[in-house]
């Protein structure tokens, strides 16, 4: 009568982890693809801030500044510029790496971040171009 109990308490849980098991994994995909996209449309807002920030300040002319705050996420790998014109950002992915752009209306100068995180960013109307800090 014993052995009989164990074996069916066996069933039981063997049914049940098969079951549970394919969930599991169906979750932690979900969940990986999940992170990977909110890190990704949050850089992107993060950029779009970032230059229409610059685009405003440029627009109102010399004495103007400004101070944003930028959330750089976890999935952020290296910033560049390109003609003091274009802010490149290439993100890491699962699939390898990213670009993503933002081009501004004026020309503009300063040193950016290079790892992820949370930064006060200052950006100051200069003679002929924005400056950023």
């Amino acid at each position: 009568m014993r052995g009989q109990v164990a074996i069916e308490y066996l069933i039981i849980v063997g049914i049940g982890l098969a079951i549970l098991i394919p969930y599991l994994v169906y979750l932690q995909s979900t969940s990986a693809s999940y992170k990977e996209e909110n890190c990704i449309i949050q850089a992107k807002n993060s950029l779009e801030k970032l230059g229409s920030s610059i685009d405003l300040i440029c627009y109102q002319g010399e004495p103007a500044r400004m101070e944003i705050r930028l959330i750089i996420p976890d999935c952020f790998y290296s910033a560049n510029y390109i003609n003091n014109k274009t802010i490149v950002w290439k993100l890491k992915t699962s699939a390898g790496f990213s670009d993503i752009s933002y081009t501004t209306l004026c020309n503009f100068s300063g040193k950016l971040f290079n790892k992820p995180g949370i930064y006060i960013v200052t950006i100051k109307s200069k003679e002929n171009h924005v400056e950023i800090s």
